[in-house]
């Protein structure tokens, strides 16, 4: 008994599994095992026949018509829905009767008037060789969705005879998540000064993949998007990721994305970057003047920036009598710049002087 249950619980399982990771084949008797059955060859133009030989629909055009469509072999019914991707594929081979170019046009539309092409247009052409070739398309239904559309086979414009087989419609469940870059080194940034790098998340699949966390471990490092995010079959999403801290030092973390996908459903993101304070610095540290009452004396001093990235400064003297040009500025990291500092006595007092400098990060 007990085993008997365990039997019916795998059997579930699996019955489970499979369905959840079954494609559906949109063609019926693509492998034409029944004969034509489902399929119609149209004539309008030129002389031409069609029949099941050897497991595969041959088509004989004896005369060509003027338009590719002046023989269509074709199947009708087929489910379409907007936004989704399908693999087309078949097998096709030109015969002997024609030495010959020979080309073939397919397509995949309404099956009715405007006849719209769901390819964006009528003219995939394949040019047959005597080889049994597999030709495969990927289609992206971006027109509104059809439940009777049609699979077309034109073979009017050229002789000869024209050979199809395995004929295959199937919707991309595939959904193939990748984050680039895999890591992200910001560098060296100023404290207090944000610096934002993208993520890119590009879906190689066949299906939309949903996005439905994006956390960063660390709050240094901030995410410019909110979950959930859609990312469309062959599309990209941006992430944004800013690095920006209050205080000196080395920081890491890591952006973990969580979505449905079917080859990534966890894609972490490594996170690193180092924050210093603007290195300024002063020569000389003090000034000394001696002057003659209202005869101006001038000095110098000099502003150097020791960081590694531009710094922006201000300067003032909160002295009456000394004045300082120029007061303000940005120096690139490793340079300096040099200031005049001007001493005008009116009388022969002494008075200290204090001039102040303050930085930002540029």
């Amino acid at each position: 008994m007990l085993l008997n249950r365990f039997c019916q619980a795998f059997m579930f399982a699996v019955v489970l599994f499979t369905f959840a990771f079954a494609q559906t084949e949109l063609v019926k008797n693509g492998n034409f095992s029944s004969g034509s059955t489902n399929w119609t060859l149209n004539k309008y133009g030129g002389s031409s026949s069609g029949s099941v030989v050897n497991g595969e629909y041959a088509i004989v055009v004896t005369t060509a018509g003027t338009e590719h469509w002046h023989v269509q072999f074709i199947q009708t019914g087929i489910p379409l829905v907007q936004g989704k991707t399908y693999t087309y594929a078949f097998d096709a081979y030109k015969g002997p009767q024609n030495s010959g170019a020979q080309s073939m046009q397919v397509n995949i539309g309404q099956s009715d008037s405007p006849w719209t092409s769901y390819w964006g247009s009528q003219n995939q052409m394949v040019t047959l060789t005597t080889a049994k070739t597999r030709y495969t398309y990927q289609i992206t239904m971006t027109q509104p969705s059809d439940a009777n559309a049609r699979l077309e086979f034109n073979c009017g414009k050229s002789t000869g005879g024209f050979y199809i087989d395995n004929v295959s419609l199937m919707e991309n469940s595939t959904r193939l998540l990748s984050a680039t870059p895999q890591s992200i080194d910001f560098g060296t940034v100023l404290v207090g000064t944000p610096k934002t790098i993208n993520v890119t998340l590009q879906n190689n699949g066949g299906a939309s993949t949903t996005v439905n966390s994006l956390a960063s471990s660390s709050g240094n490092f901030t995410i410019g998007l909110s979950a959930p995010v859609i990312v469309p079959a062959s599309g990209s999403a941006t992430v944004p990721v800013t690095f920006t801290t209050g205080m000196s030092g080395s920081y890491s973390g890591t952006l973990t994305i969580l979505s449905n996908a079917t080859d990534h459903p966890t894609i972490t993101v490594n996170l690193s970057g180092v924050s210093e304070y603007p290195g300024i610095g002063i020569t000389p540290t003090a000034l000394s003047f001696s002057t003659t009452p209202n005869l101006p004396s001038s000095k110098s001093i000099t502003l150097s920036n020791t960081g590694s990235s531009a710094i922006t400064w201000s300067i003032a003297s909160n002295c009456g009598w000394a004045s300082v040009t120029p007061t303000s500025g940005t120096i690139a990291a490793g340079s300096q710049a040099t200031c005049a500092v001007t001493a005008t006595a009116a009388s022969t007092d002494s008075a200290p002087e204090l001039v102040k400098t303050t930085r930002q990060g540029s």
